[in-house]
């Protein structure tokens, strides 16, 4: 059988063709992990697990994708983008008919994490395939445009999850997201062509590591990679605590915090669309800054408005939706910086960013579960530790 034809550099159609084929599957593993928020109640009183353990299903997960990000990136540098693209999205699909079958939850919990683990390869590839085609002047519109799309998941993701478990229940959430997997893997093999040319081919196993040692000694991959992952961390922190704060709380439904977090997320896109307007006049470094000073002032908001007693739903989203703004300016500049830091190594660099986003993620997300009590303090409180973090990262810069 034949392959398609290769795509390297894009013309006007195909140029529009590849930022779909970019757009689509970056947004498919966060849509698989925010679908699965509204049922996190349903799951711990069908299975009777605790809070924690239910969390689980989140967090352990992510930190299972961090580790694939992990291979995915020298892999995809050895073997090209669109074979690996392939075995993440079979791994997705399995992942889905396991966690619909489940019987307890920690089968459930073994099918979350090959469906993640399978869907983040969009996440991963996309930024190499970006600097594939586009180069570094252009990537960072690109990858802003991709990261927009990342925010798809948490619009529609907790809001259909919601009506499909309050419709249909939690099971149905798995037959849904498999129909759209089956969906994307025929479009891939249909229209994706392979976009990295200059590989070179099988290499010594233990060579695997050598690009991670050369990025851990980069300052500018250290800064910007450390950056992301603490921001990134901060929304992990508010989705992972966002449905219990609103359910047990605030005491609403899980069609509700889908409707309140629409916001967010579209603030969240509204900060990567500016990002992909400006980024060549600002700079990449410039709209960094300015992110991380919406995100750290909008999350002080939110405290300032829990320790004062105002513990509405209101409270809570309306300045979340600006620090989304930040983190959609901050979040993919910096990831085009720190994937730029050794130009040889970007698939690399991708997959270490991705294994550190996810890690301080599912930490962040398992630290709100396990801290959880009656009230929103031990939600805010990580979300500002990893706010103050994230900015003091870029006092770390060197020139």
């Amino acid at each position: 059988m034949s392959s398609p034809s290769p795509l390297p550099v894009p013309k006007p159609g195909q140029d529009r063709l590849l930022l779909a084929v970019l757009l689509i599957i970056t947004a498919l593993g966060p849509a698989s992990t925010q679908i699965f928020l509204p049922t996190l109640p349903s799951v711990q009183a069908a299975f009777g697990a605790s809070p924690g353990i239910a969390q689980l299903g989140l967090s352990l997960p992510m930190m299972a994708m961090a580790f694939s990000d992990l291979g995915y990136g020298p892999w995809s540098d050895r073997s090209g983008r669109r074979p690996v693209l392939l075995a993440g999205l079979y791994a997705f699909l399995l992942g889905n008919i396991i966690c619909f079958t489940s019987q307890n939850v920690w089968v459930l919990v073994a099918g979350r994490i090959l469906q993640d683990c399978g869907g983040s390869v969009g996440i991963v590839l996309s930024r190499a395939i970006a600097l594939d085609v586009y180069g570094r002047d252009k990537a960072g519109s690109v990858i802003s445009m991709t990261m927009a799309a990342m925010a798809i998941g948490p619009m529609l993701g907790p809001l259909a999850g919601g009506l499909l478990t309050d419709s249909f229940g939690w099971r149905s959430i798995y037959i849904f997201l498999f129909a759209v997997g089956v969906l994307i893997v025929a479009f891939v093999h249909l229209r994706f062509s392979e976009t990295h040319t200059s590989r070179t081919g099988p290499q010594p196993l233990s060579t695997i590591w050598h690009p991670f040692a050369r990025l851990l000694k980069s300052n500018t991959f250290n800064v910007f990679a450390w950056h992301s992952a603490f921001v990134w961390g901060m929304f992990m922190a508010f989705m992972g605590a966002a449905p219990y704060v609103m359910q047990n709380i605030f005491k609403t439904q899980a069609t509700e915090f889908g409707l309140w977090l629409i916001p967010a997320a579209f603030g969240y896109i509204g900060g990567n669309l500016i990002s992909a307007r400006y980024s060549e006049r600002i700079g990449c470094r410039g709209l960094v800054t300015i992110g991380a000073v919406v995100v750290l002032a909008s999350v002080s908001l939110i405290g300032g408005l829990m320790l004062v007693g105002i513990w509405e739903p209101w409270a809570l989203f309306i300045p979340a939706a600006f620090s989304a703004v930040g983190a959609g300016l901050s979040i993919p500049n910096a990831q085009t910086e720190a994937v730029d830091a050794v130009p040889e190594d970007s698939g690399s660099a991708s997959g270490l960013l991705g294994f550190m986003l996810m890690i301080v993620g599912a930490g962040a997300a398992q630290a709100v579960g396990m801290l959880q009590g009656d009230t929103p303090y031990p939600m805010v409180g990580v979300m500002m530790v990893l706010a103050v973090m994230a900015g003091f990262t870029l006092r770390l810069k060197k020139g």
